[in-house]
């Protein structure tokens, strides 16, 4: 296997929703702060800084470190790609609630449908794109889905691990261009409002490579150094201006976290922390002053 397929990160990313729309880019950078601030606090009994002041973008704060102040900015790791993606497939769920009738999607019903685009190296197509829209919702709407025969299936897997190939008649359609996979849950949950009126998830299935995490770091290191900046704090996982999360990638910043760079180069910056919004932890990443550094 080459290094390239082992690194990576296999992710079906639905939005969630975790808070209220936030009213402006100032009141998400706070929240990001105190929530890091708050993280610290139970973890090592005190917090990592005290006086809060706003700064001029740069830096978005001045915190008090030891009497102090220290220059830092909040940014979110977060693949823009992945999320343009994701705001892409957006346009897909919502033609397909519109344009299929749930007389002809009812055999979806408490299914969780992972959906992939060129075997997952493509981004959905865009909402001008009728016909590939209307494929997507032919397909869903002629898949057998045989849930007597899936449990089976499924038992057979937990019995005899998984078999060189898969039976004929799962409910497994790929169309070269896209495909996607349906599942029966016995306990399924709606992961959005959208999926809550579908009756079923449809969920976008695309992979980030543990380099591209890597790349997305250093990107930020480098977009936010500067002289007023010393501390940088990357959020993984975390809310965007609308109240929603994307949970792979706090999944992705688990690759920083098992396996980080050797050193991140900056001029001025010489702390950055990546803090994974979902589950609290909080991972100090190494800086290597650049060439010519202060």
């Amino acid at each position: 296997m080459s290094e390239e397929v082992k690194q990576v990160l296999v992710i079906f990313d639905p939005p969630m929703p975790v808070a209220n729309a936030f009213p402006s880019k100032e009141a998400l950078e706070r929240a990001q702060l105190e929530k890091y601030r708050l993280d610290y606090l139970l973890q090592h009994g005190q917090p990592p800084f005290e006086d809060v002041r706003r700064g001029k973008d740069p830096p978005d704060f001045f915190v008090d470190v030891g009497g102090r102040h220290v220059g830092l900015d909040c940014a979110a790791l977060a693949l823009q790609v992945r999320r343009r993606a994701e705001a892409m497939f957006e346009t897909i769920s919502g033609y397909v609630a519109q344009h299929a009738s749930d007389r002809r999607l009812g055999h979806l019903a408490g299914c969780d449908i992972p959906v992939w685009f060129n075997f997952g190296r493509s981004t959905p197509p865009t909402a001008s794109e009728k016909a590939d829209l209307a494929e997507i919702v032919r397909e869903l709407e002629a898949v057998t889905v045989d849930r007597e025969r899936i449990a089976a299936f499924s038992r057979e897997i937990s019995e005899k691990g998984f078999p060189q190939r898969f039976p004929e008649g799962m409910p497994i359609v790929n169309r070269g261009w896209f495909g996607f996979q349906v599942t029966p849950r016995t306990e399924w949950q709606p992961r959005s409002a959208l999926g809550a009126e579908l009756g079923f998830n449809l969920v976008l299935h695309y992979p980030v490579r543990v380099a591209d995490v890597r790349e997305e770091v250093q990107r930020l290191v480098e977009g936010h150094d500067n002289e007023k900046t010393e501390h940088l704090l990357l959020i993984a996982g975390g809310p965007n201006r609308k109240g929603v999360c994307f949970p792979g990638e706090a999944f992705s910043a688990l690759a920083i976290r098992d396996a980080p760079p050797s050193s991140l180069s900056a001029r001025n910056i010489r702390r950055v922390t990546l803090h994974i919004w979902t589950s609290g932890e909080i991972v100090e990443l190494p800086v290597c002053p650049a060439e010519g550094a202060a």
